[in-house]
């Protein structure tokens, strides 16, 4: 299926499912193998049926066709773009947070890794997701599958500058802690200070 700019699809049951829980009024239509009756596949008919989204159950091959390439595990949905956050919205956000965690995101340029970012981020508590708004990999539905449902529900912020963004987390008084792969130290080692803006 073409991708035109206002629609997407989203594959894999996590990814499904979540955006049934957070966006429901987003997706128009969710396809199921035939091959798959288990309890996961139900539930998220149950959820599609409870937002009055449309339930095709379609052989496997079908759901090939629609998103060649895409590991959807016999799940699919379509959905109109969801709208993030907007940049100019950060200090307000953070204003509103107790002690935030903040992952900031530069050069990941594989959807895999992207999407394994922000279901580890969700994982640790994580608050909000920065990321720049060229020079990385796209949300798209493969880095959607990869987070599990993480991209759903985690603000992810894009920023048109990296460097003037980790400045106004400064000023904002979070602490700005980088990662290195040669770093002397493990962050399971030491106590962070917080509020944190973790930079990847």
């Amino acid at each position: 299926m073409a991708d035109d700019g206002i629609t997407e699809l989203i594959a894999g049951p996590h990814a499904v499912a979540a955006a049934l829980q957070t966006h429901p009024d987003t997706v128009d239509c969710v396809w199921v193998a035939k091959e798959r009756s288990d309890e996961r596949v139900h539930g998220i008919m149950a959820l599609a049926r409870a937002a009055h989204v449309l339930v095709r159950q379609s052989p496997r091959t079908a759901l090939d066709r629609m998103a060649p390439g895409l590991a959807h595990q016999g799940v699919l949905a379509r959905r109109r773009r969801v709208e993030r956050p907007r940049e100019e919205d950060l200090v307000a956000h953070l204003a509103r947070l107790t002690q935030p965690l903040v992952l900031v995101l530069d050069q990941v340029q594989d959807p895999h890794n992207l999407g394994a970012c922000l279901r580890s981020a969700e994982a640790a508590g994580v608050h909000l997701v920065i990321v720049p708004r060229h020079a990385r990999a796209p949300l798209s539905a493969v880095a959607a599958r990869a987070a599990c449902g993480a991209a759903e529900r985690l603000p992810l912020y894009e920023v048109a500058n990296l460097a003037r963004t980790l400045r106004t987390l400064k000023d904002a008084g979070l602490w700005i802690v980088g990662a290195a792969a040669d770093a002397p130290a493990s962050l399971h080692d030491c106590a962070p200070p917080t509020p944190t803006a973790w930079v990847l």
